[in-house]
This record gives structure tokens, sequence and C-alpha cells, in this order.
């Protein structure tokens, strides 16, 4: 009976050891047995501190679902002025496309989507603005450009940009340096820009076109160790090389060299060539005009396009020109005041003569006089008509000699005064005057001079390959002629008319179609 004589006992309420009943602490492991006052208030004060932490994680979802809410609106609004800034673009409306950038910038500065088509549209503007073309004069009205506004956005474009996309924001900044160099800002280093975008970028489109349009223009005041036309020309090869943007690009070589004349046909050449772009292709006739011009005779534009163009490569070129022109019926206005096909029929002839194609060229030269004849039957000016004939008669004396055709000069008349006695009675500007008083006349000396004592006179003129009788009082007013060579036989009293038509299609009106009651 030893375990009656043990104290009672129990199990310690942590370790489960025996202890002795009445012990408050487990000798074994030390805990109270008892629960203290203190134990009960720090129980609550548990459960406070969850329930606190529990609606604070309540408050926080909360604050957190109204946080992303606003932000999910703010995202909205954003890519609905963005939205809204493209198609205000896409009418054309950049400065309205511009507003709606900076309000959705404003709502929130770190949206990628708004900055980068902020540079996208700042980039498209600049495109836009063709003042390159010395023709563009409202540059002045474009504020922004003179205030440098889109600068600042490239410029900020480019901090976050690729390598290429980097390059491509420089040449837009060198184009808008070309622009506000335009609006009179001074000081611009306009080459460093488009230098360091291909540095970046060797091949990058707009660098090399934006370059290779500014370097030949006149207001370009640097200084490079190569021909600029050389340079600009290597410069858009490269840039057409990419086959991308060809439109941009040719539109920018057109541009480029609106004063240089002879690079212009030679583009314009290689993009009939190439069928390209009929609607931008140029149609440069200057360099042959200067030929027949009295207006640039230190020009020697011979010797510049047989220097720049082989015969060969001339003689396509004006078949490629004349075959653009309008007919001969458009033959007035502003292409016979330039004297555009004229010229052009010239040049082929001393381009034929040149490669001893004797009858081709005087068939040009011949098509070149009776544009001529035709061109001055509407109009009354009386300068500068000298210089055409002055540079045909020879070439055609030249060659009917070789062809063993006679030539005599003859007179064509020329902006006789409507209400002279000539005119009144019947002469027409373009008859070919033959006879006066019966004697061939070759010479204006031989008509009485003006102011003389009037007197009955009789003149026999071609037209349309009749001969008509007119008489008039010579000289009221006078008789204005400009002087052409034509064949001998035209004189020759045993010329029947059927003979005369054929000789003045042939000399005087190739294109004239003669009526049938004129034979």
């Amino acid at each position: 009976m030893q375990h009656k004589d043990q104290p009672d006992q129990k199990l310690c309420i942590a370790c489960k050891e025996p202890i002795h009943e009445n012990a408050s602490l487990c000798p074994h492991c030390g805990t109270p047995q008892h629960q203290s006052k203190w134990h009960y208030f720090t129980l609550s004060l548990k459960w406070i501190g969850g329930f606190t932490a529990i609606l604070s994680l309540v408050i926080v979802a909360n604050q957190t679902q109204e946080l992303l809410g606003q932000w999910q609106n703010t995202q909205e609004t954003v890519n609905e002025r963005v939205e809204g800034a493209k198609l205000q673009w896409e009418i054309g409306d950049f400065n309205g496309a511009f507003q709606q950038l900076k309000q959705a910038l404003k709502l929130d500065p770190s949206s990628s989507e708004a900055r980068k088509f902020e540079v996208e549209l700042a980039m498209e503007q600049l495109r836009r603005i063709m003042a390159a073309d010395e023709r563009y004069k409202p540059i002045e009205q474009y504020q922004s450009i003179q205030e440098n506004q889109l600068g600042l956005v490239l410029y900020r474009g480019a901090v976050s940009a690729t390598d290429e996309g980097r390059a491509t924001i420089m040449a837009h900044l060198g184009w808008l340096d070309i622009l506000r160099h335009r609006s009179g800002v001074e000081g611009l280093n306009i080459d460093l820009h488009f230098s360091k975008a291909l540095e970046l970028d060797p091949n990058n489109l707009y660098a090399n076109a934006m370059w290779a349009s500014w370097l030949p223009k006149r207001f370009n005041p640097a200084e490079y160790t190569e021909d600029k036309i050389a340079l600009s020309r290597k410069y858009f090869a490269r840039a057409l090389q990419q086959n991308k943007q060809r439109r941009y690009v040719r539109r920018m070589q057109i541009l480029a060299y609106q004063k240089h004349d002879l690079e212009l046909l030679r583009i314009g050449h290689e993009m009939s060539q190439a069928g390209e772009f009929p609607e931008l292709q140029p149609y440069p006739t200057q360099p042959f005009v200067d030929l027949i011009s009295q207006a640039h005779p230190r020009k020697r534009s011979w010797e510049a396009l047989t220097q720049q163009f082989s015969l060969q490569e001339l003689l396509i070129f004006t078949e490629w020109l004349l075959a653009e022109y309008p007919d001969l019926e458009d033959e007035s206005g502003v292409y016979a005041s330039q004297q555009r096909k004229e010229a052009l029929y010239f040049s082929r002839g001393k381009v034929l003569a040149a490669l001893g194609k004797h009858k081709q060229a005087l068939d040009a030269f011949l098509k070149s006089q009776s544009l001529f004849i035709e061109r001055i039957k509407f109009t009354s000016t009386r300068y500068g008509e000298k210089a055409l004939q002055n540079l045909i008669n020879p070439q055609l004396e030249a060659l009917t000699k070789r062809l063993d055709i006679p030539l005599k000069p003859a007179l064509v008349s020329y902006g006789g005064y409507p209400d002279g006695s000539a005119m009144a009675s019947g002469l027409e500007n373009g008859d070919l005057i033959l006879f006066f008083n019966g004697t061939p006349l070759h010479s204006q000396s031989l008509l009485p001079e003006r102011g003389s004592d009037p007197k009955t006179a009789s003149i026999e003129a071609l037209r349309s390959g009749k001969l008509l009788t007119i008489e008039f009082q010579a000289n009221r007013h006078g008789i204005n002629t400009r002087q052409i060579l034509v064949p001998a036989a035209l004189w020759d009293r045993k010329t029947t008319e059927k003979q005369r038509q054929q000789l003045h299609q042939t000399w005087i009106n190739p294109h004239e179609t003669i009526p049938p009651d004129a034979e």
C-alpha cells in the first residue's frame, strides 16, 4: 500500500509529466498550471489585435480597389485621348492632335503610348512641311518651329529610343533646324544632326534623304570637301536602296534639285525608265530652253549637256520629254511662251547632226522652226524671238548644203499692228511674205521705211500653201517680220500650187493639215 503514502498527483498541462496536485509550476518544464488574471487580458488583446488586423486588411483592400478603379479610369481616358489624337492626325489636324496628347500626358506623364505617338506626330508634321522647297513661303506661321516646341518633344523621345529610332529622331531634328534656319534662326549646326544620325544607323532612310535634300540648296552656307551634288546623289542613292517610302524619297529629290536642271533631268528620266510615280516625274526643259534663249548666254548649255550626258542619252531624253508634252493643239499659253517644244526639237536636231544623221536632224530643226512660226501667230511680244532663228538658220544652212537643197531667206509676218494697213488688208501673223510689188523679198530692208509717204503696194504671201496677193498702203505703221530659210523653189513662178503646199508642209508648218479646198 506504498502508493497510498504518495501525495496526489496530476499531469502537467504542457509536458504531461506527473506533478504534485497542488503544484502551480511544473518542475519539469516550468509551465504555470493555473491561468493568471493577466492571461485573460492578454487573450483579449490578441483578439482585439486580430480583429484590427482583419479590419485594416478590409480597409486596405477597399482603398486598393478604389485606387485601381481610378487608375483604370485614368488609363481609359488616356487611351481615349491617344485614339482621338490619332483620328485628328488622320485628318491633318496636328494642333488638335497635340492638344489631345498634352491632356493625356497631364493625366499620366508616364504613358509610353502617348509619348511614343507624340514623337511620331512631331516627325510626321516635320515631314509634311517641305520647306526645303524654295517656293514654300508661309513657314513663318509655324510658331512651334520657331519656338522649337517640336524639338523638345523629339529630344525627350530620343532618350529612351533604340539606336535606329534615335537615328530617325536625330534626322528629323536636323530637318527641324533647316526649317528654323529658313524662318530666321541663326547659328544652327544642321549637318551635325544628320552626321550623328548616320553614325547610329548608316542606312537610315530619313537621315540619308533629308541630308541629301539639304546639301544642294542655295541657302546651305556649309562648305564640303566633296561636290555638293555628288554628295547629295550618294545619300539619295543610299535612301533609295532601302526600297521603302520611295515616293517620299523621290519627292525629296525633286525638291532638292529645283535649281539644278541637269540633275533634275537625270532623275526624271530615271523615274520614267523605272515606271515610278508618273504624277511626280519632273519634266525639266530649262537646259534645252537655255540653248535657244538669249537670257542666259553664259550658261554654255550645250557644253553642260554634252559633258553630263552622252549624245545617245540626250537623244533618249528629248524623245522622252517630247512624248510627255501635249499635242500641238495645246501648244499655246505657258508652253508656247516658254518655247519648250521648240527648244526640245532644236536640241534633238543638234544631237542628230552631231551623230551624222543629217536628214533626221533637218526634220527636227524644221519642226522647231514650224513651232516658232505657229507660236508667233498668237503672241504680241517682240523680245527674244530672234534667238531661235539666229541658231537654227546656220544649222539649216549647213545641213542643206550637205543635202544639196538650195535655200533663200524669207520673211514671216509677225506682231504687226492690228490697225495697220497691211494687217487690215488681210495679212496675218505667220504668213510667209515672198514678193513685194512683184519682186522677190528676202530682207526687211526692202520694205518701205516706217513714216515714209504711204503708197499703194502689193505683197504676195504664202498661207497654208496658197499664194495670196494683198494690196495695202505701205508702210503705214510698218510690217514686222522674222527671217527664216526656205527652199528657193518657193520664189520660182513655175512652181505649182500643189508643189508649194508640199514645201509649206515640209518647211513651214509640218503639223498643219491643208484643207481639201486648198488644192
